[in-house]
């Protein structure tokens, strides 16, 4: 870039075209669309996927232990009757109130 950077252009090879682009460059001599503000979204790896892992296996416990605590209740008051999801929210009420009453 030499002179007045408005008139200095990206020059970048258009496939399109095969013309060279025509944009206003930025600082790094290209445009927007050629050399770009952004290196892509940033990858998470490694720590982040543990976190996941660790998180995805303190809710499947959690599951497992509300199913486990509805199947005791219902077993214990003989209602084998009612579906999966009313066992389930009747062990979280009766979790919730053993724990209001413990706190």
């Amino acid at each position: 870039m030499k002179g007045n950077p408005m008139q200095d252009r990206c020059g970048a090879h258009c496939r399109t075209t095969g013309h060279p682009c025509l944009n206003f460059p930025m600082l790094n001599g290209r445009c927007r669309m050629h050399g770009g503000k952004s290196t892509g979204r940033p990858t998470k790896h490694g720590f982040y996927t543990q976190n996941a892992m660790a998180d995805r296996l303190e809710l499947s416990q959690l599951t497992r232990d509300v199913n486990e605590l509805a199947s005791s209740l219902t077993a214990e008051h003989g209602q084998n009757s009612q579906g999966k999801a009313t066992r389930r929210r009747m062990a979280i009420e009766m979790g919730a109130a053993q724990i209001s009453l413990a706190g």
